[in-house]
C-alpha cells in the first residue's frame, strides 16, 4: 500500500459522514436551513450532540442569536434540497420556500422540524468554542423524535430508509441493507 501525505485533506479521512439539516430561526421566527455534515454526539446523560459551522455562515450567526438548533435528519431521497441548503445562503435567499419542504413546529424549541427528515434532535445551546476556523456548537437535546418504521430497537434499519453521506465537495453516498455484527 501506497501512503500520500494527507494534512491538506485530513479532515476527509473522516468521511463519509451522515449529514444532517440544521434548522434556525432568526428573532422574527423565520426558519434558515443549512446542511451539515460535521456533526456527532457527545454525551449520553444528558444528550447532547455538537455542529461544527463556520462563522461567517448565515447558521452560526443565527444559533449565536437565539441559542436554540433542530438537527434534522434526512434519507438520500432528499439529496436535492440537501444540497441547496448547504450551497445558499440564508442571508439571501429563502431557501425553506426555494426546496418546498415541509416545516412542522418542534415540541420544545422554536426552530421548526422538517417534516420529510426521518428523525430530529431539539438542542438548546448549551456552550460554544472557538476551534480554528469553525465555531463547535453543543447543544443539548431538549426533546427527539423518529420514524418508528426505520428506526427499529432504538437503532437505524438501513433496510427501510438510506440516510445521506456526505463524502466531500458535491459528491455524496448512502448506506447498505448489510448489517454487520464482530464475531466474538
Amino acid at each position: 500500500m501506497v501512503k500520500v501525505d494527507a494534512t491538506r485533506f485530513a479532515t476527509r479521512l473522516l468521511h463519509p459522514r451522515n449529514l444532517g439539516i440544521i434548522t434556525t430561526v432568526d428573532r422574527s421566527v423565520k426558519a434558515n436551513a443549512a446542511t451539515m455534515a460535521w456533526i456527532t454526539p457527545v454525551s449520553f446523560d444528558p444528550p447532547m450532540v455538537a455542529v461544527s459551522i463556520a462563522p461567517s455562515r448565515y447558521t452560526s450567526i443565527l444559533i449565536d442569536d437565539v441559542k436554540e438548533f433542530v438537527v434534522n435528519i434526512p434519507t438520500s431521497d432528499l439529496l436535492d434540497k440537501a444540497f441547496l441548503f448547504g450551497t445558499k445562503s440564508g442571508k439571501t435567499v429563502d431557501k425553506i420556500e426555494l426546496a418546498k419542504v415541509t416545516l412542522r413546529p418542534a415540541k420544545i424549541v422554536k426552530p421548526p422540524l422538517i417534516d420529510e427528515c426521518i428523525a430530529h434532535l431539539e438542542c438548546q445551546l448549551s456552550d460554544r468554542m472557538e476551534v480554528g476556523d469553525h465555531i463547535l456548537y453543543i447543544g443539548r437535546v431538549l426533546a427527539a423524535d423518529a420514524d418508528e418504521s426505520i428506526y427499529r430497537d432504538e437503532k437505524f434499519d438501513p433496510g427501510r430508509g438510506k440516510l445521506l453521506l456526505h463524502i466531500g465537495g458535491e459528491y455524496f453516498t448512502t448506506t447498505s441493507n448489510e448489517v454487520m455484527k464482530p464475531s466474538k
